[in-house]
């Protein structure tokens, strides 16, 4: 199989080339930068710079059969939760001259990694790929518009998708925004963890390396085009992964509560029975398998 990966240089990218080499499949490996490189035993990807315009695009996805497209902008902590603008270019726009070309070059899939950030933010059950959209801020507005886009144009032709929506992944290399990644900085560092806001809060999480798994399955898969969550299938309360960061650290570290909130608290999860079925594919690593391997790893 021959595949191209956009957004390659990224954290979950390095994880998916090196997937896809290890499956044996020829890889090309886009980034918007160029120091950078990906091998497997004696396997090297080929990896391209691109500045993701359609002319680029049509030369690189030449000869392609799967398109794994991964690049886009993230939210970071500066960004306002309503600027949509600065989204649109990179994750709405780029997505659709993707969708295009793949079409004019006859590849058989497109995979799109989305994201758990299109549903709402709290929920007391499984979120199911069913259920309502209702993002809570610009990021996870353009991926539900990307979402969309790749179906009207994917639609009246012969090329099929996967819209894969993420948890909150980790692993080594991810930055530290996100709760579990912070505690896991903090104890790289020897530090004690410190807790905030409601303990309570759930989030469901996802090692990167079963998010990579979920990619390979689905640009293998010669089912019909579809929408799954992917996902750890349960929340993660925001004590319970201080909890296994602490007890996972050496030397082992402590526990603080800080400007603690009382009170009902966020649920976020999903249910990937869907995943499951459709792609014969399920979390392996469990938080304390996934902690344990990105910890060794950090050392």
């Amino acid at each position: 199989m021959n595949v191209v990966v956009t957004g390659a240089n990224g954290f979950l990218g390095r994880h998916v080339v090196q997937r896809f080499l290890e499956d044996s499949h020829e890889v090309k490996a886009i980034s918007r930068k160029g120091e950078f490189s990906h091998a497997v035993g004696g396997i090297r990807a080929q990896t391209l710079v691109s500045d993701y315009s359609p002319e680029d695009l049509a030369l690189h996805l030449r000869g392609a059969d799967v398109l794994v497209h991964l690049a886009a902008r993230r939210m970071s902590r500066a960004d306002r939760p309503d600027d949509l603008a600065s989204f649109l270019q990179p994750n709405v726009s780029i997505t659709g001259d993707l969708v295009d070309v793949a079409i004019d070059q006859g590849l058989r899939r497109f995979v799109f990694a989305s994201t758990i950030a299109v549903y709402p933010r709290t929920h007391r059950q499984a979120l199911k790929e069913a259920d309502l959209p209702n993002p809570v801020n610009a990021y996870g507005l353009s991926k539900l518009m990307a979402e969309h886009l790749i179906e009207i144009k994917c639609r009246p032709t012969g090329l099929r998708f996967s819209t894969l929506r993420f948890a909150a992944l980790y692993g080594e290399g991810e930055r530290e925004t996100g709760v579990l990644m912070r505690f896991a900085g903090a104890a790289k560092s020897g530090r004690d963890l410190v807790v905030s806001g409601n303990p309570a809060r759930e989030i469901d999480q996802l090692y990167v390396k079963d998010a990579a798994d979920a990619i390979l399955a689905a640009a293998k898969s010669g089912g019909p085009s579809s929408v799954l969550n992917i996902g750890g299938g349960r929340g993660h309360s925001v004590i319970e992964m201080a909890t296994a960061v602490a007890a996972l650290s050496e030397p082992r570290i402590g526990i603080s509560l800080r400007d603690i909130e009382e009170g009902d608290a966020d649920r976020q999860w999903m249910d990937i029975t869907g995943a499951a079925a459709a792609l014969d594919w399920r979390p392996q690593f469990s938080i304390e398998q996934g902690l344990l391997e990105m910890l060794r790893t950090q050392t």
